[in-house]
């Protein structure tokens, strides 16, 4: 029987929103849950109608979290990469910090930067840093969840 497993994100503000999931598969410090998208979503390049998989990777240690959706037969619609900080991979939860920092990265190659909500959080400077950051470990991202995936039994069909 599948094990609900909810997702907690922490808003730098102090708010708590909770994701009621299920648990694919763990390891010692890493959880992918697995979950059908609610509503629809129009993102830049992409939209994404209810009731779409969507696979989450939190991996304590990283400076990141990454959703993925995909179509019939595992083929890969998009990836989300979060810039996030304190990432717990409790028993029945996971529980991360959203730093308001993301990229979209579509099948195209396009990357789609998220990116004023750092900047009104806090403040260009830092929200600049935190930018170069992001950029730097979302291809190690989405490799390192494509990997944990592939341990899990879920083969994505990539595009080219």
């Amino acid at each position: 029987m599948p094990q609900r497993f909810d997702e907690l994100k922490v808003l730098p503000e102090g708010e708590i929103r909770r994701f009621p999931s299920t648990l694919l598969c763990r390891g010692e410090r890493w959880a992918i849950i697995v979950h059908r998208t609610e509503r629809d979503y129009n993102l830049p390049g992409l939209f994404i109608p209810r009731g779409t998989k969507s696979y989450g990777v939190f991996v304590e240690g990283e400076p990141w979290t990454v959703y993925l959706w995909v179509e019939e037969g595992e083929e890969v619609m998009g990836f989300y990469v979060n810039a996030a900080d304190s990432v717990v991979v409790g028993e029945d939860h996971v529980v991360w910090r959203d730093l308001y920092l993301d990229v979209l990265i579509l099948p195209t190659g396009r990357r789609t930067l998220d990116y004023e909500e750092a900047v009104r959080a806090y403040g260009r400077k830092r929200a600049d840093v935190m930018k170069g950051e992001l950029e730097k470990n979302a291809n190690r991202a989405v490799e390192r969840a494509t990997t944990l995936l592939e341990m899990c039994g879920v083969i994505l069909k990539m595009w080219e």
